[in-house]
């Protein structure tokens, strides 16, 4: 009998939201990205142009609203985990992106978090898609090199996400990902964050 072994696996969850579901707080957070590009009160980490904020954290009143809204599908995430202890889920850094025509994202990972998330709130069409490289570094040498046929889990060197307006993104901290250049005229707006997660205390 054969059987197939699958002993390692990377999770990236996604959820989306109509318009008529999204969070409470999007409106609120969209307008804030604006406003801060505006001010221009930003950093130069993994933008290649672009802005991007300085971070926050939950003493921001926004960002605390945020994190509670979205807080159930961040604890349903890491149950996939199957952790042996009652946990914590805190919410470290949150910034703000804002990339414009011709803007795009270096790879990069948010190594030292536990996991980290990123939320659309405005993704015009053609406005750079998320890319995730495989965490496996041999597949991209010798025979993962080859055509073919269909790709999936065993074959491929990459993976892509195609973001949309009310779009959550969760994964590991350290898996490397990077930002498609922005080819819309229109600016296109995310939330980043990282969160940890630690035994709770007693």
């Amino acid at each position: 009998m054969i059987e197939q072994h699958t002993p390692f696996s990377t999770t990236i969850f996604t959820t989306n939201f109509s318009k008529d579901k999204q969070f409470k707080s999007h409106q609120e957070l969209t307008d804030k990205a604006y406003f801060l590009e505006k001010e221009n009160q930003g950093n130069s980490i993994s933008n290649a142009g672009g802005f991007q904020s300085q971070s926050f954290d939950m003493k921001n009143p926004l960002i605390y609203k945020f994190w509670f809204e979205i807080l159930p599908i961040v604890q349903q995430y890491v149950n996939l985990y199957n952790l042996g202890y009652n946990y914590d889920t805190d919410l470290t850094s949150l910034w703000f992106n804002v990339n414009r025509k011709y803007n795009y994202n270096y790879k990069h990972n948010h190594l030292g978090a536990s996991f980290s998330g990123i939320y659309y709130l405005d993704t015009p069409k053609n406005s750079g898609n998320l890319i995730f490289d495989n965490p496996d570094k041999f597949t991209g040498l010798g025979f993962y090199n080859n055509p073919m046929s269909n790709y999936n889990a065993f074959n491929s060197q990459s993976y892509c996400i195609v973001p949309k307006k009310g779009m959550l993104v969760l994964f590991p901290g350290h898996l490397e990902h990077y930002v498609q250049m922005n080819n819309s005229e229109e600016p296109r707006a995310s939330i980043a964050f990282n969160f940890d997660v630690n035994e709770e205390k007693k």
